[in-house]
C-alpha cells in the first residue's frame, strides 16, 4: 500500500508527488499516443464535464453534490467554459491531446478512494489543456495541477511551481525539479528531492518513519505501517494505528491506520469515500 499523500474543482495541491495523471512532461502519454483523438477545443469543456459527472453518479460518495449527472454537467461545464475564455483571452494554446488524456485518467481512476499519484522519478508534469509560452524560471500563473481543465502561462511540458509568500509567487520548472529520489539524511523538500519510502522529510532531512514506541513527527503519517503519530504529544510518539472495523473517537485525531486509508466516521474506522467525491468539499 502506498503512504497517504478540497481544493476547488479547478485546483489541485501539488503535494510530495499526489498529482492527477494525464501529463505532458517528458515522458509522459498524451492523448494521441494512448489511442485516445484529441478532443476539439469547441466541444472539450462539454466532454470534460459529462465524463466527470457520468463518473461521480456512479461513485458512492457521503453527500450528493448535484442532484442529477444534468445538473453536475451543467454547472461543471460552465466553471470549464469560463476557465477556457480565460486562457484564451490570454493568448494561450489549447492542447486536444490533454483534453483527452484528461478524460482517460478520469475513467482510470474511478471510484478509488486513493489519491492520484505519479512516481516520483517519472519527472512528469501535469499537461496543461491550455499552455502559454513561458519559458523555464519565467513568472507564472494560471491553474497549475487543475483538477478538469489544467492551464498556465508556462510552456508545454513546464510546471508552474508556487512559492507562498516568496518573491515571485510563482515560477515555471522543469517537471524534473525537485523529483530526486532521496534516502535518510539526505536534503528534501517540494523543490528539492523527495524522500524514498520509508522515509519523511523532517528538518533534519530524510527521516526514518518510526515503529511503534518510537517519536515522529507533527503528521500522522510519519511512522511506518501499523502505527501512527500521536500529534499530541511533544514529541510526537507512534502508537498501534487502527485497523478497519476498529472503535476510533469522531472529532478527535485520526488514528485509524493511513496506510489503508481509512477514516473514523462514527466511532469506526472506515474506508475513506472516493476521491472524486472529495474534491467537492
Amino acid at each position: 500500500m502506498r503512504s497517504p499523500s478540497h481544493a476547488s474543482i479547478l485546483c489541485v495541491r501539488l503535494a510530495l508527488g499526489a498529482l492527477l495523471a494525464g501529463c505532458g512532461g517528458p515522458g509522459a502519454e498524451t492523448g494521441e499516443e494512448t489511442g485516445e483523438a484529441p478532443i476539439a477545443e469547441a466541444d472539450a469543456a462539454a466532454r470534460i464535464a459529462e465524463a466527470h459527472c457520468e463518473q461521480l453518479t456512479a461513485c458512492t460518495c457521503d453527500e450528493r453534490p448535484f442532484t442529477s449527472v444534468t445538473a453536475c454537467i451543467e454547472e461543471v461545464r460552465g466553471e470549464l467554459e469560463a476557465e477556457a475564455q480565460a486562457a484564451q483571452a490570454a493568448g494561450w494554446s489549447y492542447d486536444g491531446a490533454c483534453a483527452a488524456s484528461i478524460i482517460a485518467d478520469i475513467e482510470a481512476l474511478g471510484c478509488s478512494n486513493e489519491p492520484p499519484q505519479i512516481d516520483a522519478q517519472s519527472c512528469q508534469s501535469q499537461c496543461f489543456v491550455y499552455a502559454g509560452t513561458e519559458p523555464l524560471d519565467a513568472e507564472c500563473t494560471g491553474h497549475n495541477g487543475g483538477y478538469l481543465m489544467p492551464t498556465a502561462a508556462c510552456e508545454q511540458g513546464l510546471h508552474c511551481q508556487d512559492y507562498a509568500g516568496g518573491e515571485p509567487y510563482a515560477v515555471c520548472e522543469d517537471a524534473c525539479s525537485g523529483k530526486a529520489v532521496v534516502g535518510e539524511g539526505a536534503n528534501c523538500g517540494a523543490d528539492i528531492a523527495t524522500c524514498a519510502e520509508g522515509f519523511w522529510c523532517s528538518q533534519f532531512g530524510c527521516t526514518a518513519k518510526g515503529a511503534v514506541g518510537e517519536n515522529c513527527g507533527e503528521q500522522l503519517d510519519t511512522c511506518g505501517p501499523g502505527a501512527v503519530c500521536e500529534i499530541q504529544q511533544d514529541p510526537g510518539l507512534c502508537i498501534p494505528s487502527i485497523p478497519e472495523g476498529g472503535a476510533c473517537m469522531t472529532g478527535f485525531d485520526n488514528h485509524c491506520d493511513p496506510y489503508e486509508n481509512l477514516r473514523c466516521v462514527e466511532d469506526e474506522c472506515v474506508p475513506e469515500e472516493p476521491w472524486i467525491c472529495r474534491r467537492w468539499r
